[in-house]
């Protein structure tokens, strides 16, 4: 099960792996395979970690997700010093061609604050000896100190269209944050290029996902540090909502959760919505803004829901409940002044609500940040609540609307990523907030000062 962690085996797999792997397997080890493993297909390509990522972090766990390029099992190797001469090792699970020999899993027992290096290693179904290590991650757990500052960045929008764009990420990743938010579209599985239709399958749907992280700037950039992510539309379909086919829904989101390493939601929700404090100064809530989504036609009233009954209401208590004086509301689409019905401007019965209860409850300290319209912008909602939108990293280009400065100060039509800074006051009050938007070259596009 996802975010599960310790040993696993599949329908038919009674296998108990500390008979025959009690530590980490020798290279040239002569383990006999154990009997339910005897006749298992026999894979021609070698064993590879395919671009393993780290997700979600917690203060004392990684989120990881790995994939092999056949049957076998998988387990991963950590340890504080580069050359893993102290290394630990979590158990070793089956990997199930069901989930296209990926896995995702909690990796606990980790410090609070502590920078790892850790990688996956593989053993063919069929030959223990043949052992294989992928690339090691880079990732720092969350902390409990209340004094140190944080940096993360913030992308969107990782298409093939524009594949030569992908080394904003080599500009991202050179900035060294602590970890990326991912905020939806990533990858694409909408049509592009001639001769490239829509991934509308199973296996195309998984290609995508496999070519997309394949490229090295995202390898790197996957390498270097956690990605923390939510979906938006185009993990499926354009302007997914109520009226997407449930067939193709199914199989994005199986395909999604099967390569995108996070936390789970309440459990049996089917959702990606969660909470993740990076510190105990800033808490980010990572909305699901498809899974539970009316129909974008819809009348705008009570009825009419992006987040859900569910969401919404553990939105409400979450929020209520945050000592983070920093809160940040993470969509994969923005509250205002975007274009067309498929943003929050689409659902204002339901955003109004969320707003007016986080006034009605003075729940100080909240922001935005969202994607998914193709260009860069601050907007300042007339509640009082900022919010920036830092996107595209590699897709279509859009103009932005016209918008008054009061409500837009500023917005820009280019390829861009995020940089949210926050520092710690000496006095033990408010911290400092600022987000940066660079543009290529790392130029500075704008910098906003939030609190």
């Amino acid at each position: 099960p996802a975010g599960a962690s310790g040993i696993f085996v599949w329908a038919n797999s009674n296998v108990d792996f500390d008979n025959f792997i009690s530590a980490e397997i020798p290279a040239n080890s002569n383990h006999a395979r154990p009997a339910a493993m005897q006749t298992a297909p026999h894979s021609a390509a070698p064993m590879n970690g395919a671009v393993p990522m780290v997700g979600d972090i917690l203060t004392d766990a990684l989120m990881v997700q790995a994939r092999s390029s056949g049957p076998g099992f998988l387990a991963w190797e950590y340890d504080t010093f580069a050359d893993y001469r102290s290394a630990k090792r979590s158990q070793f699970i089956v990997l199930s061609q069901n989930q296209d020999y990926a896995y995702m899993q909690r990796l606990s027992g980790l410090s609070p604050d502590t920078s790892y290096y850790l990688r996956p290693i593989f053993a063919d179904a069929n030959d223990l000896s043949a052992i294989n290590r992928g690339p090691t991650i880079r990732a720092t757990t969350a902390s409990l100190s209340t004094t140190k500052p944080l940096v993360f960045a913030i992308a969107a929008d990782i298409a093939l269209t524009h594949r030569d764009k992908l080394a904003l990420l080599d500009e991202l990743r050179s900035h060294a944050p602590q970890f990326t938010l991912s905020l939806g579209d990533f990858p694409y599985m909408d049509a592009f290029l001639a001769g490239n239709p829509a991934a509308k399958t199973l296996e195309g749907m998984r290609m995508r996902h496999r070519e997309i992280r394949g490229l090295r700037p995202v390898r790197e950039l996957f390498e270097a540090m956690p990605i923390m992510a939510i979906w938006d539309d185009h993990e499926v379909a354009n302007d997914w909502d109520a009226n997407t086919s449930p067939s193709l829904v199914s199989l994005g989101v199986q395909v999604w959760n099967e390569h995108i390493a996070h936390a789970p939601a309440e459990p049996g929700t089917g959702g990606i919505y969660r909470k993740i404090q990076p510190n105990p100064l800033v808490d980010i809530f990572m909305l699901d803004t498809r899974r539970f989504r009316s129909a974008n036609s819809s009348s705008d009233n009570s009825k009419k829901t992006m987040l859900g009954a569910t969401q919404k209401a553990w939105l409400k208590n979450e929020l209520l409940a945050s000592q983070a004086p920093i809160k940040f509301l993470v969509s994969g689409v923005p509250f205002r002044y975007g274009k067309g019905g498929d943003h929050w401007s689409g659902f204002t019965t339901e955003r109004n609500e969320i707003f007016q209860y986080i006034l009605n409850n003075q729940i100080s300290g909240v922001t935005m940040l969202s994607a998914d319209q193709h260009w860069s912008s601050v907007h300042y909602h007339p509640e009082g609540f900022v919010e920036v939108m830092a996107c595209p990293i590699s897709a279509n280009l859009f103009t932005p609307p016209a918008k008054p400065k009061s409500q837009v100060p500023w917005s820009m039509k280019t390829y861009s990523y995020g940089l949210a800074k926050i520092t710690p006051a000496s006095n033990g009050g408010m911290p400092s907030l600022v987000v940066e938007i660079y543009g290529e070259g790392k130029t500075l596009l704008h910098s906003e000062k939030i609190f």
